[in-house]
This record gives C-alpha cells, sequence and structure tokens, in this order.
C-alpha cells in the first residue's frame, strides 16, 4: 500500500534545521561522470524527517509534457512560494559551499527559475515507489495522461527531497549538483481537502491512498 509522509509547509521550513550529510559516491551510468549524494535530514521541536518532505502553497499550472513527465508550475513573482522557495534554494548553496568551498551557486541546476518551479513526474510503468498521488474532487487517483493538468490549474505539491546530488566530470573537473527530489502528491484547488485544511500552519498528517 503506498502512502503520503507528514509534509511540513514550505511556509514554516526554517533553514536551521536542516541537516546536510557528507557527499557518499552512488551509481553512475555515465563512466567519466562520478555521482555523488548528500543526504538531507530535518529536526525541530516536534520530530524528525530522515529526508525533507514539503508541501507548497499552491501554484499555477504553467505546461504539463506527459512525453517527458514533464511540470512547469508558475508559482507567482510576489508570493510566499517564491520568497520561501528562493530561500530555501539559497539555503541549499549556502550548505553545498560548506562541503565544497570552491563551488558556487553558477553550477546549482535549481528547480525555480524566475518564477517556473520545475518537477517530473514518472509516466511510464513500473511505477513502484515513485508514483505519485493526486487528489481533487474528493478523491485519490495516481494515473497520469496527456490531460492530466490544464494551463492556469491551481495546484500545491507535497514533494520529498532526498538530498543534493553531485555531478563530477572526471575530464572537465567540473561539478553540477541539483536537488534529489520526488513529487509525492499534488493537491488541486476546490478539493474538499485543501478546502478544509484550515490554516497554512498545520501540518498534513500521514494519508494512505486506496490501493492501486
Amino acid at each position: 500500500m503506498s502512502f503520503i509522509p507528514i509534509m511540513l509547509p514550505l511556509q514554516e521550513f526554517d533553514s536551521s534545521k536542516l541537516i546536510m550529510e557528507q557527499p557518499r559516491k552512488i551509481k553512475s551510468s555515465q563512466p567519466n561522470i562520478e555521482r555523488t549524494l548528500s543526504l538531507f535530514s530535518y529536526k525541530n521541536d516536534l520530530f524528525i524527517m530522515s529526508s525533507l518532505h514539503l508541501l507548497t502553497p499552491f501554484g499555477k499550472v504553467h505546461t504539463w509534457d506527459f512525453s517527458t513527465g514533464k511540470l512547469e508550475i508558475d508559482v507567482g513573482a510576489k508570493s510566499i512560494f517564491y520568497t520561501k522557495y528562493t530561500l530555501f534554494q539559497s539555503t541549499i548553496v549556502g550548505l553545498t559551499n560548506r562541503i565544497y568551498p570552491s563551488k558556487s551557486s553558477s553550477y546549482f541546476h535549481p528547480m525555480l527559475f524566475g518564477t517556473i518551479l520545475t518537477v517530473y513526474l514518472y509516466t511510464t510503468p513500473p511505477f513502484q515507489e515513485k508514483e505519485t498521488w493526486f487528489y481533487s474532487n474528493s478523491k485519490w487517483s495516481s494515473k497520469l495522461t496527456n490531460n492530466s493538468f490544464q494551463k492556469g490549474q491551481s495546484i500545491r505539491l507535497g514533494i520529498q527531497f532526498q538530498g543534493v546530488c553531485f555531478l563530477h566530470n572526471l575530464q572537465s573537473k567540473d561539478c553540477k549538483y541539483r536537488l534529489q527530489h520526488q513529487v509525492k502528491a499534488i493537491y488541486f484547488q476546490g478539493s474538499e481537502r485543501t478546502e478544509n485544511q484550515g490554516s497554512e500552519r498545520t501540518f498534513v498528517s500521514n494519508h494512505s491512498p486506496p490501493e492501486s
């Protein structure tokens, strides 16, 4: 059975509570690329997360490409979404510079560029633990189609951030890094669960979608 973990609202993210481990080598499919991963954990007075789970505010669907699984969200230039996520990305760059002092933000491949947040969804089986659950009209679904998202729709994302993945080019000596993430849940505005959620300060509790 799939489940959606406890999510921390992005508005409540505290950079001082995020822990980033030393990088460890992981498998690479390219012989000239060495991959390492620095895992996240998050600890505050209420709970400990073995990885970081964030629930975003609502944003507007910008583009959706089923063939690649690429979903772009326009978060708005003056929104709390933009402000808090920009701070989150800056925190990642700062923590990374402590591990790799020679690196700068120019090596970072951001998920949020301008006002557009880009995530990727798995669109081909087998999904296993990689599937994303959607909540709309009081119902859960994990089915993705060309028409799953329409431009201008308001949605919020429940994202698991496992850590930071580093790609070291052994020939050029360049190093690029990005956030390793998986979208666990997407809530459509107007659905019963998000309308009745109340204050943005509340946490989304564990909830198990129906067995697929």
